[in-house]
């Protein structure tokens, strides 16, 4: 008889994923794990983030702002709250694809570090960190795989999370705000954020599927599922990748394995997944500043806010330093029935 992972006691489990292979809890205490074990997150969110200084500092500055809201669940608590936060790291070249000592000091700090076994891409472009763009199709891809690998993890590493998240290392989430909209929605079927289109053939619009854009994504746990178990794009991701060859750009757009957000959608569109609730954020709380194609300004409805530059933090965490679970109320969204595309089966919108 094949445990699942439900069955499987936690020490058990943790020695399984040590011994795996797998580097994702070798910074890990097993007291860590064990209290992980123990709780019950609403929702497990991810941030991919690169072994560098100038991640590292963008962590940091995560952690000294949004992440010290009540409902965060961190060392500092002993990991209590809704939302617990991992920062998810690959092996970077800069440090010669191997984890640079840095990491462990973090770790033993923080408890929040996941270390996967894989490589990061190498970036072959200009963007910069904040910025909007692209790294270049081995870094975009890396990304992909790297997403992929997290979701995977997360589904393994905490079997009762309600819900999977994803947000990047320069975004800063009113934490209240979204513990209450997300307490508020379905328990299955729901992809949640910036719902964009994207056409698979260019002009022509008799083939459209949606995705959420990649500030801020969050799925239920069967969504996240059915995602992780899709053949195609699993061979995809785990075949090789020759960026100096034209051919292999067109392979893995195939199936949009060279923007991770964009992917995400795909999938659910090949597989012709039923039963999805998109809940639909527009720009006046789901938005980036300075740069991006979700532009606007911060104000009071803020939720999500992508693209900070550093010192931009601290500030916001001032700006909305007030706010606790008893003093927001979830947003009122509207149920539309009826496809989005060829796999929505509902909608959740609402007015700005």
């Amino acid at each position: 008889m094949r445990w699942g992972v439900d069955a499987v006691p936690a020490e058990a489990l943790y020695r399984l994923l040590l011994g795996s292979g797998q580097e994702v809890l070798c910074h890990i205490p097993y007291r860590t794990w064990q209290t992980w074990c123990e709780r019950r997150f609403l929702v497990v969110l991810g941030v991919p983030s690169v072994d560098s200084p100038p991640h590292r500092l963008r962590r940091d500055l995560q952690r000294a702002s949004w992440l010290r809201y009540v409902g965060v669940a961190t060392r500092v608590n002993n990991f209590t709250g809704d939302m617990l936060v991992l920062f998810v790291l690959g092996r970077h070249h800069s440090q010669g694809y191997v984890y640079s000592p840095a990491v462990g000091e973090e770790t033993a700090q923080f408890s929040d570090v996941l270390a996967l076994a894989m490589n990061d891409g190498r970036p072959t472009t200009r963007k910069r960190i904040g910025g909007s763009g692209h790294w270049g199709l081995a870094a975009e891809v890396g990304t992909s795989r790297k997403s992929m690998m997290r979701y995977t993890t997360a589904l393994r590493l905490f079997p009762h999370a309600s819900y999977i998240a994803k947000a990047d290392d320069d975004v800063f989430i009113r934490v209240p705000q979204f513990l209450a909209d997300l307490h508020a929605l379905p328990r299955r079927g729901v992809y949640w954020g910036r719902v964009m289109q994207w056409l698979p053939q260019k002009g022509n619009r008799s083939r459209v599927f949606y995705f959420v854009g990649g500030m801020c994504i969050t799925m239920a746990r069967d969504v996240v599922k059915d995602i992780a178990a899709f053949t195609p794009l699993r061979r995809l991701l785990d075949s090789s990748l020759d960026s100096s060859n034209r051919a292999e750009a067109a392979r893995f757009s195939s199936l949009n394995a060279e923007h991770e957000d964009v992917m995400l959608g795909r999938a659910l569109y090949e597989m012709k997944r039923p039963n999805i609730t998109f809940v639909i954020e527009k720009t006046c709380r789901f938005h980036d500043v300075h740069t991006g194609s979700n532009k606007a300004r911060v104000t009071s409805r803020s939720v999500v806010v992508h693209h900070l530059k550093e010192e931009e933090y601290a500030l916001l965490a001032l700006r909305f330093a007030n706010e606790s679970a008893d003093t927001v109320k979830p947003m009122t969204f509207k149920r539309r029935s009826g496809p989005l595309g060829e796999v929505g089966q509902a909608r959740y919108s609402y007015d700005c």
